[in-house]
């Protein structure tokens, strides 16, 4: 989602953002349109109206590998027990909602 004049919004209400959290969502945007590019190279452009593909399925399906990624890293010892509790919770929230229909 865009951020526009350094705010959010969330349950209806703006929220105006932190200099930490302006500082994150430009990272993950700038983070988000590098994966883009690189799909668009190793598969071609993308054009939304002739690709059949259900993006809520596949967000589920990507939902899932990350729990288990986030799992194997906790194995491996790369993330900490709280680290991996608070990434676990939130992922599983965003399945909820995607395979609820409510996202």
């Amino acid at each position: 989602m865009p951020i526009r004049d350094g705010s959010r919004e969330r349950d209806g209400m703006p929220k105006e953002l932190s200099e930490c959290e302006r500082s994150m969502d430009n990272l993950i945007e700038m983070l988000r349109k590098e994966r883009m590019v690189k799909g668009e190279v190793k598969h071609g452009p993308l054009n939304l109206s002739t690709d059949s593909r259900d993006f809520v399925q596949e967000a589920i399906e990507e939902v899932i590998d990350c729990l288990n990624y986030i799992q194997f890293a906790f194995d491996k010892e790369q993330l900490d027990h709280v680290s991996y509790l608070k990434i676990d919770k939130a992922l599983r929230d965003v399945a909820v909602l995607l395979l609820s229909g409510q996202a």
